[in-house]
């Protein structure tokens, strides 16, 4: 995936600090200061406007002082005084692409673009800010914290009561308001770096945090070369747009949380590498939240949107409650535990899926994305899940129906469903100086009742089928922010092992919850379990190199009962009638049988593997075929 270097401006970062207010409270004029836990931690200082009957920097004054959210007017120009008190504490800094031209989700938005652990420091007449984290330590001898940027210092008058000894002003308006962009093959690198400058922003939605602030930033700017993209709309191939959800919140660690370290095996998505200090290289742990016994459960907020979703008639036909199948989905985890970890409530339209205080399962009510996917923003020191969200949108919708009516007559060829399109590079704003991409693109998957091989027919109501589908989809993107990464063998138990596994939607109707691999592995990661899972497990890097290791395959035996026969059909197809629209949906099969011929570790799946490609060509071929299809 394409991404863009996002280098953190101050002038961003002072503007999301103004609203700060952990210990802040309206300034009036009579307000005391005597104490210094009296003396809040961030002060907007009225700006003299000369629009403004005198320029009078006391009306403003009334309009900026944060002491509750709705005092704020971002409209208007102030400066920003911070206590000194606070610069040498650490911060949480985050950002979240929520919106992005062009091509919006294909084009990165819906995305955590990270967190940074920041730091504030005066010299030579200027603010400095820090990169503080603690996984750049080589040894005792060696640490350097980084800079992310510098900001002029400004001298104005304080608000009457405020000593000015005890702040330090800056003028937010002065950033640079840069990013780096770059567009490369997937997060590769191959292509390098270009130039991205935001020419104009507007900030939005600024909101008080019980730790910190954040608020939304508008941006439009250019890069050097041109983007790529799919928007027709705009035909200004170097112009980007989108806003940001930033935020600022004091650094915290949950209370006794441990970091797990990672199993032989890759069960688990790991945290941002660490140096080790004194040792000479790079480490990482699983990532995960907080998750012990008697904890508060995390809550999930899902989009209002889905209430528009579910009024389609096509599903109020059916009787299907789509809130209830999504909301059943997200909380099956809870049998996975034990006792409870999520709870879920519909979100209100003051709810921003960018809002790094809330954890959001987006609905997009386009059916064209054409995948769903997970993400989440962690403390880079400890691995630690601070807040995720999940992209999810009507295409899985439009699945289940298809999937799940009547069988309809259709063209044999078109019963085969084609590969998938090969996704092409698009920009995206990152935030970290190493790649990052989407640790999941599950697509919606048809498939047919013959992939459930438990028995004769799928169980349930047609409502029940369409209901446990979407709760899986559901279920499987919650199962990444928990921190587990695809399992591609689950299919080798019928009918599946593994929620993680890429499966039809008839196989998920018949497995909507948390299977035995997905309990054992998360019981495992949160100290719950003293042993890994035991089932068979692969996942995204393995593909390559083992033939069973495949998504939407099915059955114990895929070589002889999931690949065998589709591939006998569609040759079948394509020797017998000659009709060309059947080589393209045939090629997968050849591959992976291929695959079989060259990867498998037994014998017997070699020579199968082989001879089921050769079967509809072996000699003798029939005459009549051999004389109606010469050139075949």
């Amino acid at each position: 995936m394409s991404r863009t270097r996002l280098a953190a401006p101050l002038a961003v970062l002072l503007l999301v600090m103004g609203g700060i207010a952990c210990q802040s409270r309206a300034l009036d004029e009579g307000a005391s200061s005597s104490s210094p836990d009296d003396v809040p931690s961030f002060v907007a200082i009225a700006r003299p406007n000369a629009t403004m009957p005198g320029g009078s920097a006391a009306v403003l004054r009334s309009q900026l002082a944060f002491g509750k959210p709705g005092d704020f007017d971002p409209t208007q120009a102030f400066y920003l005084a911070i206590n000194r008190r606070e610069l040498g504490q650490r911060w949480f800094l985050s950002a979240f692409l929520k919106q992005y031209s062009p091509d919006a989700v294909l084009g990165g938005a819906a995305q955590s673009l990270g967190t940074r652990v920041v730091s504030f420091r005066i010299q030579n007449g200027k603010l400095f800010v820090f990169d503080v984290d603690d996984r750049k330590k080589t040894s005792d001898t060696f640490q350097q914290d980084q800079i992310v940027d510098a900001y002029p210092i400004v001298d104005v008058e304080l608000p009457k009561r405020l000593r000015r000894d005890d702040f330090v002003v800056v003028d937010p308006a002065a950033g640079l308001n840069q990013f780096g962009v770059v567009s490369d093959a997937f997060g590769s690198g191959l292509t390098g770096f270009d130039r991205f400058v935001v020419e104009v922003a507007f900030s939005q939605r600024f909101r008080l945090l019980p730790d910190g602030v954040a608020f939304e930033q508008a941006f439009t700017g250019y890069a050097d070369n041109p983007i790529a993209r799919m928007d027709v709309v705009d035909a200004n191939f170097f112009r980007a747009s989108g806003v940001l959800g930033l935020s600022v919140r004091r650094y915290r660690e949950g209370e006794g949380y441990v970091p797990t370290a990672l199993p032989a095996q890759s069960l688990y998505f790991t945290s941002d590498p660490f140096l080790v200090p004194n040792a000479g290289f790079a480490d990482a742990v699983a990532i995960k939240w907080n998750i012990h016994p008697g904890m508060t459960p995390i809550r999930w907020l899902i989009s209002p949107l889905i209430q528009e979703a579910a009024a389609r008639p096509e599903l109020q036909q059916a009787g299907v409650d789509l809130l209830d199948a999504i909301k059943s989905g997200i909380e099956s985890w809870n049998g996975a535990f034990g006792f409870p970890i999520i709870q879920t409530e519909l979100a209100s339209p003051d709810d921003s899926f960018a809002d790094d205080d809330k954890n959001y399962f987006i609905y997009d009510t386009n059916p064209a994305v054409g995948f769903a996917f997970a993400n989440w923003r962690t403390n880079p020191n400890t691995g630690e899940v601070r807040g995720a969200s999940v992209y999810f949108n009507d295409g899985f919708v439009d699945a289940a129906l298809r999937a799940f009516l009547p069988p309809a007559p259709t063209p044999a060829v078109a019963t085969v469903a084609p590969p998938p399109p090969v996704r092409r590079p698009v920009p995206m704003l990152t935030w970290q100086p190493f790649p990052r991409q989407r640790p999941c693109e599950l697509r919606p998957e048809a498939g047919d009742l013959a992939d459930l091989a438990v028995g004769p027919g799928l169980p349930g109501t047609r409502k029940e089928r369409i209901e446990k589908y979407l709760a899986q989809v559901a279920a499987h993107e919650v199962g990444h922010t928990l921190g587990l990464r695809h399992n591609f063998k689950g299919s080798l138990q019928p009918p599946t092992s593994s929620i993680m596994d890429y499966i039809s939607a008839s196989i998920a109707a018949a497995s909507a919850i948390p299977a035995p691999y997905d309990v054992d592995a998360v019981r495992f990661l949160y100290g719950l379990a003293p042993t890994p899972p035991a089932q068979p497990f692969c996942t995204d890097e393995d593909i390559a190199f083992d033939p069973l290791c495949e998504q939407f395959d099915a059955t114990a035996d895929p070589l002889r009962q999931f690949y065998k026969p589709r591939y006998a059909r569609i040759a079948g197809i394509l020797l017998n009638t000659g009709n060309p629209a059947a080589a393209p949906a045939l090629q997968p099969y050849i591959d992976k049988l291929a695959s079989f011929a060259r990867l498998s570790s037994v014998a017997a799946d070699r020579v199968d593997g082989l001879g089921i490609a050769l079967d509809p060509v072996r000699v003798p071929v029939p005459a009549v075929t051999i004389s109606a299809h010469p050139d075949t």
